[in-house]
């Protein structure tokens, strides 16, 4: 009989061992699904949170008076529109949005008029967009406080700076200095205020930082100041570091959590591994008398492990699937996409548990190959 034949008989003769073995091996492995489903869907979630709260870098010429440009919201000091080309080039900024802002009056109303463009994004991604404006030439979108002090309503048409533009929407009040503001095309703000080609301030959103960079600012100036000669990176530290610190409370988290369940597993398993050696102690010892190599010995005793190793990756993997999709989307409800772990995960737990649960077993097993089969023989 060959050893695969033994290690399936094994395994039904002492199938209450085996079930409880799968079962700890598949808690493991629907832990870490578990896990790493909702650290990826929590760490989505709060950078889209995060994201929606605001950009969080500010590029401006670098002759601007911060006073004055924080007093009035607008630098006097322009720069090139062509910077916004050279974007792709950097790994440390994304969701580049140009503007080109001035204050006017519009119907006696004073409000801050900002010509806007589309994001750009680092390295030539492709994503949704969610701060830049897409406007057709001639369109204008009102602040809630202008749209109320004009009295304006989608449709109308406004004389800016002496140009007709139509009014596309009224955002609604905020509370914040949009709702004293006009978006319109950025060739139209060109035009209007005579500065073809030009802007005078970008606003960013700030990438990945780790915790080993110790000056965020500093690695920021010194990779755009050579795309962007002539301008100086502000960060808005808040915003900024409460969403670098959410995410590496997430990565922290997850790599705490997924080791613990792991090396418990591992401790359980090894603790099987025992108490199966010890119940087969004169099976074994037949084995030996029989003359039966060690290698052949081991290949039945480790045959076990590698069985359970594969049956409790897959059920962890449907349960942890399974919990993830069920429970999650109450916890996260814009990044569900990312509790779905997909099939790199499963074939990866496939791999890693069995070899995982052969590493377990291996004390006990060398342990018996040591013995003598005529002691073990005399205990069984």
């Amino acid at each position: 009989m060959n050893s695969l034949a033994l290690v399936a008989r094994e395994l039904r003769h002492r199938w209450p061992g085996a079930l409880l073995g799968t079962l700890v091996v598949g808690i493991a492995v629907a832990l870490v699904v578990v896990s790493l489903a909702l650290a990826r869907a929590g760490e989505k979630e709060t950078r889209l949170i995060q994201r929606d709260v605001g950009l969080n870098l500010l590029i401006l010429s670098d002759k601007t008076d911060m006073a004055d440009y924080w007093a009035r919201g607008y630098s006097d000091h322009s720069f090139p529109a062509e910077y916004m080309d050279r974007v792709h080039d950097q790994a440390v900024a994304n969701r580049l949005v140009p503007l080109l802002k001035q204050r006017v009056e519009v119907s006696g109303v004073s409000a801050l008029l900002v010509g806007i463009e589309g994001e750009r994004f680092k390295g030539g991604q492709v994503m949704k967009p969610v701060f830049g404006k897409v406007l057709a030439s001639g369109q204008a979108v009102l602040g809630g406080a202008v749209a109320r002090l004009l009295d304006a309503a989608p449709g109308d048409s406004l004389s800016i700076l002496g140009h007709e533009a139509n009014v596309q929407t009224c955002l609604s009040e905020s509370g914040t200095v949009e709702d004293g503001t006009i978006y319109v095309p950025m060739q139209d703000a060109q035009a209007w205020l005579g500065m073809a080609g030009r802007i005078n301030e970008i606003q960013a959103l700030e990438c990945h930082c780790g915790e080993d960079v110790e000056d965020p600012l500093g690695l920021l100036r010194e990779e755009l100041a050579p795309l962007l000669p002539g301008t100086i990176v502000l960060r808005r530290k808040d915003a900024a570091d409460a969403r670098r610190d959410q995410r590496q409370l997430a990565e922290g988290t997850l790599a705490l959590l997924s080791p613990l369940f792991v090396l418990l597993a591992g401790a359980l398993v090894a603790v099987l591994g025992v108490l199966n050696v010890r119940d087969r102690r004169e099976e074994l010892g037949v084995y030996g008398a029989l003359g039966h190599s060690p290698l052949r010995v081991a290949a039945v005793l480790l045959g076990r492990p590698v069985v359970i190793g594969c049956t409790g990756a897959l059920a962890g993997c449907a349960l942890g699937e399974g919990l993830a999709r069920q429970y999650g989307p109450a916890l996260f409800t814009r990044a569900v996409v990312e509790l779905h772990s997909g099939w790199p995960l499963w074939l990866g737990a496939i791999l890693v548990a069995p070899v995982f649960a052969l590493i377990a077993s291996l004390p006990a097993t060398l342990w018996s190959l040591r013995q003598d089969p005529v002691r073990l023989l005399r205990h069984g």
